[in-house]
């Protein structure tokens, strides 16, 4: 029985880490997974949102365009995202105060918060700049 239990538990958690954003190139952080991630990517465009947003729902699908671009591309650059509603403490700390809030990070520091154009095109060619990539055609 106890065997049983246990194998039910492990294909269930195998289930839950591979469901979702499995397909996904945007990083899905947490409050215990935020910081770690901004220190070890050289440049890293995050997201701070709230899933009843209009303009976060509008954002989504160009975002993630914007991170299967760069991977494409073969850049370095990681965007990722935060579901402010729920890691209050990683919006908190960055004084999160709208939605959603992008905000492009260097070497672990902020460097500044992205106000441009909110379509994958827009997103790639600032972020090719601000990580000194060579820009590329879209």
């Amino acid at each position: 029985m106890a065997i049983k239990t246990i194998s039910l538990l492990v294909l269930l958690s195998v289930v839950l880490l591979t469901s979702a954003d499995e397909d996904s190139n945007v990083l899905v952080l947490t409050d215990a997974t935020v910081d770690k991630a901004i220190a070890d990517n050289e440049n890293i465009l995050v997201e701070f949102y709230a899933p009843w947003c209009g303009h976060c729902k509008r954002l989504a699908p160009e975002y993630e365009k914007a991170a299967n671009l760069l991977k494409e591309k073969g850049s370095k650059v990681v965007i990722a995202k935060v579901d402010a509603t729920v890691e209050k403490a990683a919006a908190s700390s960055r004084q999160i105060r709208g939605y959603p809030t992008l905000i492009f990070f260097q070497r672990g520091q902020e460097v500044e918060k992205y106000g441009g154009a909110r379509t994958a095109e827009a997103i790639v060619d600032y972020l090719q700049g601000k990580a000194g990539e060579k820009r590329t055609e879209l």
